[in-house]
C-alpha cells in the first residue's frame, strides 16, 4: 500500500534559502523515500518559462538552464513509521465444556479481529510481514484482563498458544484462557476478557472487551458409596456438581468430562474380597459424564457365591496436586477437586463398594394370598 504524505514547507529564509516544515503526516506503516525531483519547484522561473528563456523540464538544454529544479537524486528512506494505535472488533467466546467453563479449567476461548490504524483510524495496510511487530502467538502480548472475576480468581494463559496472522494490517485472533478458582465459593459468574495489546514500538490501545461474557462455574466431582448383592455387578454413582450460590447441585451442563481407566485406583480390600477376585483392573475403559452424571460399574466378584463378599475403596485421581494420593494416573482436572477431606477443595473423590450387603433387613420374602 502506497501511503499518503501530507504537509507543507514554510517560505524559505531569504538569508539561507532554506525552507522548513514540521507538520507532516504519513498514512502508512513502513518506509518511504523521495524519487529524483520528488520535491521540485516549477514556479520560480514562471516568468522565464513564459518568455522561453529556460529549457522546459528539469534538464538544461539549448544553451539554457532548466525551468524546473528539484532534488537531483533519490533520497534515503524516511522512517520506520508505526501505527498510531490498535483497534479491535469483538468476536465470540467459546466455553471449554459445552455451555460453561469451570473455574480453574484450561481452555475457554475468545476470537476477535485486531487492526493496526493511523491517527485518522484508517487501517495501516503495510502493518504486515516484518513491519507487523505485534506477535500473535504470545498470550502476554495482548495484556488480557478481566474486571468481572470473583475475589482470588486470576486470569491466566492456556497451554494452547493464541493463533493469528497479520494481513494488510488486520489479524483474526483466537486466544484461550483460564481463570483460577476463587478464594471462596462463588456462584456462576459471567466473565468478560479485555485486551490492550502492545507491540515493541509501544503501539497500543485502551483496554476493550474481546467478546461478550462467558459463564464460569465453581465445580467438584463426587463419587458415592454403593452396596448390594455379591451376585450382581455394582455401580458407584459419579456426579459433577457446581456451587449455585447457596449449595452444590448437579451440573447438568457437563457432558464433556471423561475419566480414563487409568484414573481410577482401588485398595483397602476388606473381609473376603481381594484384588484377584475383582479381576485386578475393576474400572471400565472410560467413564463419560452425560448431563453431569455417570457411574463406575464394578463386575461381581469371581465365584459369585458369597465366598468373596466384602468391600473395596475406589479413588479418582483428578490431579497430582491433591492432598490425598490415589495410586493412579492423574486426569489433570484440578478444577474438579472437592472438600471431601476438609474445608479445602484439594481432595480427590473416593467411595466404597460393598458386595454381599443386603439393601433391606429381609433376606427372603414370599407373598401368599
Amino acid at each position: 500500500q502506497t501511503g499518503a504524505l501530507a504537509g507543507g514547507f514554510a517560505n524559505a529564509d531569504p538569508a539561507t534559502g532554506t525552507a522548513t516544515g514540521a507538520a507532516f503526516t504519513y498514512s502508512e506503516a513502513g518506509y518511504f523515500n523521495l524519487a529524483a525531483n520528488g520535491v521540485y519547484d516549477d514556479t520560480f522561473t514562471a516568468v522565464d518559462s513564459a518568455a522561453g528563456d529556460c529549457a522546459s523540464g528539469f534538464a538544461d538544454g539549448g544553451g539554457k538552464y532548466a525551468c524546473n529544479f528539484g532534488n537531483a537524486a533519490a533520497t534515503p528512506y524516511f522512517g520506520r513509521f508505526i501505527p498510531d494505535h490498535f483497534a479491535l472488533v469483538q468476536g465470540a467466546a467459546t466455553p471449554a465444556c459445552g455451555s460453561f467453563t469451570y473455574f480453574g479449567q484450561d481452555g475457554f476461548g475468545t476470537s476477535f479481529t485486531l487492526m493496526a490504524q493511523n491517527s485518522a483510524s484508517a487501517v495501516t495496510q503495510n502493518y504486515t510481514g516484518n513491519f507487523a511487530r505485534l506477535g500473535l502467538t504470545a498470550w502476554s502480548n495482548f495484556v488480557f484482563t478481566s474486571d468481572s472475576l470473583p475475589a482470588g480468581s486470576v486470569l491466566g494463559t492456556s497451554i494452547t498458544a493464541p493463533t493469528g496472522n497479520w494481513s494488510n494490517g488486520i489479524a483474526a485472533v483466537t486466544a484461550k484462557h483460564q481463570a483460577s478458582r476463587p478464594t471462596a465459593l462463588a456462584g456462576e459468574t459471567g466473565v468478560a476478557v479485555k485486551a490492550a495489546p502492545v507491540d515493541p514500538d509501544g503501539v497500543t490501545m485502551a483496554p476493550a472487551p474481546v467478546a461478550a461474557g462467558t459463564p464460569l462455574r465453581y465445580g467438584r466431582l463426587r463419587i458415592s458409596n454403593a452396596y448390594g448383592s455379591e451376585l450382581l455387578s455394582l455401580s458407584l454413582p459419579i456426579e459433577a456438581q457446581y456451587w449455585n450460590g447457596s449449595q452444590f447441585v448437579t451440573n447438568g451442563g457437563d457432558s464433556c468430562t471423561v475419566l480414563a481407566n487409568a484414573n481410577f485406583s482401588f485398595g483397602n480390600y476388606l473381609r473376603n474380597l481381594a484384588s484377584a477376585e475383582m479381576g485386578g483392573g475393576h474400572a471400565p475403559a472410560s467413564v463419560t459424564l452425560v448431563n453431569g452424571r455417570g457411574g463406575l460399574t464394578l463386575t461381581r466378584p469371581s465365584g459369585g457365591d458369597g465366598k468373596y463378599a466384602g468391600s473395596v475403596d475406589a479413588c479418582i485421581n483428578l490431579d497430582a496436586s491433591a492432598t490425598n494420593a490415589c495410586a493412579a494416573t492423574s486426569a489433570a482436572m484440578p478444577w474438579l477437586l472437592g472438600n471431601w477431606g476438609g474445608a479445602a477443595f484439594t481432595y480427590n473423590p473416593a467411595a466404597r463398594a460393598t458386595f454381599g450387603a443386603y439393601k433391606t433387613p429381609i433376606i427372603y420374602m414370599r407373598e401368599m394370598y
